[in-house]
């Protein structure tokens, strides 16, 4: 059996899915590749997977089975779910998903620089999921031990006003975007739930822009044991 611990992951996610949310809902990019146009054919089998919901009902996705460890969280302004799984030679692999109101407008090239400057984006281009050309950020969390990076994807509902930021997480190294190929048909899982009158009555504070939002409290540690018996 093998065994992991990655502090503050499903926090720290959601935490930086709510600020990169607010500019990824537009086009704006350094290239305009799609990322998964090129992978290799994933060994991820979700025929006899586990469709997984968010706590409140606003979305959900295939998982491939109980060893990845869906981990649920409920905010102020955002509902998110986290599953993970560590393989044989110790390699992990995390995809998270959260759902944010946002309200008023943005100036999209403002908030992209801005994030830019704030994180190390290394990369931007696109991804086609759910019949539309969605935006994409890489982003390498250096101070992290191990080195982690992280693909964010996001997709705008403009009827409902919601935000949906979808990212997936692996150690930074050799071979690391074949990691992040390999959890593909997680992220074509994905599916939007209608919403009703009731998920919009949970709305307590809108989404703010990264250049209004007032200051963030510090994160709460989260602790994820991702293990599988081999």
């Amino acid at each position: 059996m093998i065994r992991a611990t990655i502090e503050d992951s499903s926090m720290r996610l959601l935490n930086l899915s709510i600020i990169l949310v607010t500019f990824l809902s537009c086009a704006i990019d350094k290239s305009s590749k799609d990322f998964f146009y090129n992978c290799a054919e994933s060994s991820l089998d979700l025929s006899n997977g586990i469709r997984v919901n968010d706590s409140l009902g606003y979305f959900s996705f295939i998982m491939p089975d109980s060893s990845w460890m869906p981990k649920r969280y409920v905010g102020e302004n955002t509902t998110g779910l986290t599953i993970g799984d560590v393989s044989s030679d110790g390699h992990f692999y995390v995809f998270n998903a959260s759902h944010a109101y946002y309200t008023g407008e943005w100036d999209w090239e403002k908030e992209q620089a801005n994030v830019e400057n704030d994180f190390n984006v290394i990369e931007t281009g696109k991804v086609h999921l759910l019949g539309q050309s969605r935006p994409l950020n890489i982003v390498r969390f250096q101070v992290d031990s191990p080195q982690t990076i992280s693909y964010y994807i996001s997709i705008i509902d403009t009827l409902n006003r919601s935000n949906y930021t979808l990212n997936l997480t692996t150690d930074y190294g050799e071979g690391y975007q074949s990691r992040i190929c390999e959890m593909k048909p997680i992220l074509e899982s994905f599916k939007i739930h209608h919403q009703t009158k009731a998920h919009k009555s949970a709305q307590h504070t809108p989404c703010l822009s990264p250049l209004h939002r007032p200051q963030q409290k510090p994160a709460v540690k989260i602790h994820v044991s991702l293990w599988k018996p081999y």
